[in-house]
């Protein structure tokens, strides 16, 4: 079994990387999740390939655009 929760979108300071490159502070937009998994149903094993998938897919979210 397998829930998410997707809370709302929320404005917060964060580090980012700027046009040049540099390290900058500003106001930087977060959406809060949260994964459960039943570890009685499914084995951690199973989920490891997909919770990398995730992890690339939020490190390059455009990707989400060529589906």
């Amino acid at each position: 079994m397998f829930a998410a929760g997707i809370s709302a979108l929320q404005e917060k300071p964060g580090v980012y990387t700027d046009q040049r490159g540099e390290k900058a502070i500003g106001v930087r937009r977060y959406l809060p999740m949260c994964l459960a998994f039943d570890h009685r149903v499914m084995d951690f094993s199973g989920l490891v390939p997909f919770l990398k998938r995730m992890d690339e897919i939020f490190a390059s979210p455009a990707e989400i655009g060529a589906w």
